[in-house]
């Protein structure tokens, strides 16, 4: 028997949208917090001090810009002081920045309904401006937003009018960002193919603008696509030159990723002992950024490896690949990691994880003969299983209303 691998699909699709918004992604640590914070307090006193009115309006502009990252309020607040400002100024290129900036101060605040307005205005004001490049960077950010809150058809409207913009403008690193994006909505939808052809045309214009985080992504979206389409030889390839490029951008949390989608690879080849390292890995970072999610996701990884390979034990021709270790010792490891896993999942309130982690522990306690914790694991999966079964009823009576 093999057990099911646990990945992040829709944390990664999301993974890949926030790239897209953000350009790169950006560490929020406290050293470059303060770095940027003074920056903005710098920002702010010289906005006091100047007696121009469109100076003030910029300088309160790029402090909003600053905040958004790790301080949405207060980037709210200095958003809207270059609002009122620039409002009689009838510069329609800075009005479009500041409603764009706002925008993006509440996709930090979750708060959708009114990024989607400010950036309407924003793309209005760029209209005015005849700014197309902001335009379609601004269109395609609302784009994003429908895809997140599940508009797939309104999203990919909107990035495919984006893509018309930056063809026509001749604007590579934007269209490759685009076709990502159209890419991972389409691989979402499970439309493997298409999401294959537009990611290939993404990947070639990575490369022509030597976009090596860019290509990173591309190259670990189609190793995902191609795994389902069932090309596991190309998918692996794919895996491996993402991994080398994290790896040399020094992005630890995807390396963490493409090791843990590389695992699942390992695994179905019952390559037991080398998955095993990459989990080891993967979740030696996890603990270190920290990601309590990624933490868990490892242990019942983990876990389900020691499970595993128990239960395939007897099968000779395996043998050699399977974690190594007696029966009893390969189960207590299993009930170890994955024991951890359930605490760190009940805590987060991650109820699907919750439901299957508790069934690995029921067939580990089982396999055990202790048939009082199975028992009681078994339990807790079906209360678990019930409980979902009920939110996603409710959820799809909603959709109905």
């Amino acid at each position: 028997m093999k057990i099911k691998n646990h990945k992040w699909n829709h944390h990664f699709f999301k993974t890949c949208i926030i790239f897209i918004l953000c350009s790169c992604l950006q560490s929020n640590n406290v050293f470059g917090q303060a770095l940027s914070e003074a920056k903005a307090d710098s920002l702010i006193a010289l906005a006091e001090e100047t007696e121009s009115v469109i100076q003030k309006a910029q300088f309160y502009l790029q402090a909003a810009d600053i905040y958004h990252r790790f301080d949405p309020q207060k980037g709210l607040a200095y958003s809207y002081m270059s609002l009122d400002l620039a409002l009689d100024l009838d510069d329609y290129d800075l009005l479009g920045s500041i409603y764009q900036t706002l925008g993006s101060n509440y996709i930090r605040l979750s708060d959708y309904e009114n990024s989607l307005m400010y950036y309407q205005k924003s793309v209005d004001n760029y209209r005015k401006a005849d700014n197309q490049l902001q335009v379609g960077a601004v269109l395609g950010n609302m784009g994003f937003i429908m895809i997140m809150l599940g508009d797939n058809a309104g999203g990919l409207e909107l990035q495919f009018e984006v893509l018309k913009i930056f063809e026509d403008l001749g604007h590579k690193t934007n269209q490759a960002n685009t076709l990502l994006a159209i890419s991972t909505v389409y691989q979402y939808e499970e439309q493997f193919e298409l999401a294959i052809q537009y990611g290939e045309q993404s990947l070639e214009l990575y490369k022509e603008t030597d976009d090596v985080e860019g290509m990173a992504f591309i190259l670990g979206n189609l190793g995902n696509l191609h795994k389902s389409m069932g090309n596991v030889e190309i998918s692996r390839d794919y895996s491996y030159e993402a991994l080398s490029l994290f790896r040399e951008l020094g992005q630890f949390e995807n390396i963490a990723r493409t090791l843990t989608n590389l695992h699942s690879m390992l695994k179905n080849d019952f390559r037991f002992t080398e998955a095993y390292e990459y989990l080891i890995e993967a979740l030696e970072i996890f603990e270190a950024i920290p990601n309590p999610t990624g933490i868990g996701f490892a242990k019942i990884n983990i876990g389900t490896l020691y499970l595993d390979s128990h239960l395939n034990r007897n099968m000779a021709e395996n043998t050699e690949f399977l974690i190594p270790g007696t029966s009893a010792f390969l189960l207590q490891n299993a009930v170890k990691y994955l024991s951890e896993a359930l605490s760190i999942f009940e805590e987060l309130g991650e109820l699907k994880q919750v439901s299957s982690t508790n069934e690995y522990l029921f067939m580990t306690y089982e396999e055990l003969g202790n048939y009082e914790l199975a028992l009681n694991n078994h339990k807790q999966f079906t209360a678990t299983k019930d409980s979902l079964n009920s939110i996603e009823r409710a959820e799809r009576i909603e959709q109905l209303q």
